[in-house]
């Protein structure tokens, strides 16, 4: 089990030995993701973790600690904003470290999850030896709970929808960074 954020979607993967295991697993996996806990406690731990020593230790902010400041992170960062202005190919998949600490609440993320983890903002791809019957059959009971609260979601918008915008103007963009040698730069 895995999961990766890209700009413009998250995948979620999930390898089996053979299909008894793959439909075993599946609803499980589906239903976790449609249906997650989303706890003050785990966002707490996720997020603003702390250890004795008075060191970052929430997941998402170390991982985003950890890239922010390269080089490569500032060049791609600044080239994507020059390239996509306003728009969600311009934006850092995993959060800004500032935002993260300042802006993130449990409830934003709760109201996101709602928004986008939806069956008509989702695409399963399967690979292997099952068949789809036996997958049909399988979600069924999750098919069923989502049908269920299908009211409860707020309006669909299709994302990504958005036109990106012809470049009219050539920029040339210098972004400093610290490095450990004298000798390092990128070109993007």
């Amino acid at each position: 089990l895995d999961a990766w954020t890209g700009t413009d979607n998250t995948a979620y993967t999930l390898k089996t030995g053979g299909s008894e295991g793959l439909l075993n697993l599946l609803p499980v996996y589906l239903d976790h993701i449609f249906f997650p806990s989303l706890t003050k406690a785990g966002f707490i731990t996720e997020i603003y973790s702390v250890t004795g020593e008075n060191v970052d230790n929430g997941a998402v902010y170390c991982e985003m600690q950890g890239r922010e400041n390269t080089g490569e992170s500032l060049a791609n960062m600044e080239m994507l904003r020059a390239l996509y202005p306003n728009h969600g190919y311009s934006k850092e998949t995993g959060g800004i470290m500032k935002n993260i600490r300042e802006n993130l609440t449990i409830e934003s993320i709760r109201a996101y999850h709602k928004k986008y983890y939806r069956p008509e903002n989702f695409a399963a791809i399967i690979t292997g030896q099952v068949e789809i019957e036996d997958v049909a059959k399988a979600i069924e009971p999750l098919e069923k709970k989502l049908l269920a609260r299908k009211d409860s979601y707020p309006p669909f918008e299709k994302p990504w929808q958005t036109p990106v915008k012809p470049l009219k103007d050539s920029k040339d963009i210098k972004i400093l960074f610290g490095s450990d040698e004298e000798q390092n730069g990128h070109v993007y």
